[in-house]
């Protein structure tokens, strides 16, 4: 396959929102791995901060505002991206600075709030990790695992619903309640691919983001297109 091969996706090939992932993936995998090192970029200012402990703390804090503030368009951006390949279109680079463009500010203030819930759920169970705060932190740690359940319809309905933040986190619970094994299913695939990227190292910078946003924008259309009544 010529690099960024223009031959276009074929979604009318594919079954299944995990097979359909798959397909859609190497449909344009050039393209993706591009897609994915751009949204990586983003990461290497954090790194280079926990890496260089001896760098001035003022200096470290601007590294990490930068990614704090970055990755989120960045993610944003993929989500975009692969809803538009989702549809059958091209990944290209006018379409991308089209996207973000349109999404930048959008991306900050839904995104952002959404994202930061894992954050501070994170600092409660460190906070709360005494012995006497035992049965309070381990009700953060289920809020945690539900929250990352719900969590896997998020960046797809910020594709359709880029200003609501209530709207998505509503829908995001009913649809977990509309189809909980798919959910699980998925969200223990999300996890698997995220940890399979970490070990990798490689696998984080290449693909595994991309392929994330692909299966769940995939699973979110699955779970849209049954015929459920409420939803």
């Amino acid at each position: 396959m010529p690099f960024f091969d223009d031959s276009g996706t074929r979604p009318e090939e594919h079954h299944g929102p995990f097979f359909s992932t798959f397909a859609l993936l190497f449909d344009q995998i050039e393209r993706m791995i591009a897609l994915n090192i751009i949204w990586s970029i983003q990461l290497i200012p954090a790194i280079l901060a926990f890496a260089f402990p001896s760098f001035p703390i003022w200096g470290r804090a601007l590294l990490w505002f930068y990614t704090v503030v970055a990755i989120v368009p960045a993610t944003g951006l993929i989500y975009k991206m692969v809803a538009s390949a989702c549809d059958g279109e091209l990944i290209n680079f006018e379409t991308g600075k089209e996207l973000l463009r349109g999404g930048f500010f959008p991306s900050l203030l839904t995104l952002l709030p959404l994202y930061s819930i894992f954050g501070w759920l994170v600092l409660l169970a460190i906070l709360t990790s005494g012995k006497q705060w035992f049965i309070i932190n381990v009700g953060i740690q289920v809020l945690f695992l539900l929250t990352a359940v719900f969590s896997i319809f998020w960046g797809p309905l910020f594709v359709e619903k880029p200003n609501r933040i209530l709207d998505i986190l509503k829908t995001s619970v009913r649809m977990v309640w509309r189809s909980p094994s798919t959910a699980s299913v998925t969200g223990f695939s999300v996890l698997l691919a995220i940890a399979l990227g970490l070990v990798s190292v490689g696998g984080l910078f290449l693909i595994v983001p991309v392929f994330v946003a692909l299966l769940e924008t995939q699973v979110y259309r699955s779970v849209m297109a049954r015929p459920i009544k409420g939803l």
